[in-house]
């Protein structure tokens, strides 16, 4: 799944492009991450092809648990679904809600639309799992 594939926990027979292979504690440092969510989203959840779902919480364990794996240098977290800015995992009140001690550094956050408000597709393209 997604943080499988973010943490590099793979099973050992997942093909090369089904994993990040570039990032090793040799050249994290030069890792930049762009991580492009679409979908459908709410407050604080977000959903894979409507089948499997997160939560800010989880999306914010994961990013912590790859810095201090050293997996990245900096990660941009663009959500673009309704509510998307709720998934925002480094914002003050995240801060204060994380169970570790553990401030995300670099981590930087786009969102399409506020708490409360909707964001629209234009068309259904089932081929992407986009409903």
């Amino acid at each position: 799944n997604f943080f499988r594939v973010l943490l590099g926990r793979h099973n050992v027979n997942t093909p090369p492009h089904q994993r990040i292979n570039s990032i090793n504690n040799d050249n994290a440092k030069k890792t930049n991450l762009l991580l492009y969510m679409t979908g459908h989203g709410g407050d604080n959840f977000f959903k894979f092809r409507d089948q499997e779902d997160f939560t800010t919480a989880d999306l914010r364990g994961a990013l912590e648990q790859a810095q201090i794996m050293n997996r990245f240098n900096s990660v941009l977290f663009i959500s673009d679904t309704c509510q998307a800015f709720t998934m925002a995992p480094n914002t003050p009140e995240e801060d204060e809600q994380s169970y570790s001690s553990t401030k995300l550094k670099d981590v930087y956050t786009v969102g399409t639309s506020l708490k409360g408000e909707s964001s629209y597709a234009h068309h259904t393209d089932r081929t992407i799992g986009h409903s």
